[in-house]
């Protein structure tokens, strides 16, 4: 005899709410990740004195600040789920480290002054 199944619902395991610009950067992640680190880029440039040299190196140094700010953007630092950012991973260890709590498993001594 065969048992009789019911319906079978498949839950997709990484789903994010978030509308993507490019894989895996949502409007929220550029808007509020990568687009400060690349306005400061452009900010540095920006800096006077325009001398060649002066711009390239301000150049070089925007550039490594824009993909900084696309790398926090991209990557994610849990391998099993592809829908945890960094900033949300960030939040969350920062959250639980302000949870914790000290707890001694005997009882402090009272310290005596001479």
């Amino acid at each position: 005899m065969s048992e009789k199944k019911g319906k079978e619902f498949i839950f997709p395991d990484n789903v994010e709410s978030g509308y993507n610009l490019i894989q895996g950067v949502t409007v929220k992640g550029f808007f509020t990740v990568f687009l400060p680190f690349l306005l400061v880029g452009i900010i540095i440039v920006l800096i006077p004195p325009y001398s060649m040299v002066f711009v390239l190196i301000r150049v070089f140094v925007a550039f490594i600040i824009a993909t900084i700010g696309l790398a926090i953007t991209v990557a994610r630092p849990v391998k099993s789920r592809r829908n945890i950012t960094v900033v949300q991973y960030m939040k969350h260890v920062q959250s639980y480290n302000r949870r914790q709590k000290l707890f001694y498993i005997e009882p402090k001594r009272k310290r005596r002054w001479k």
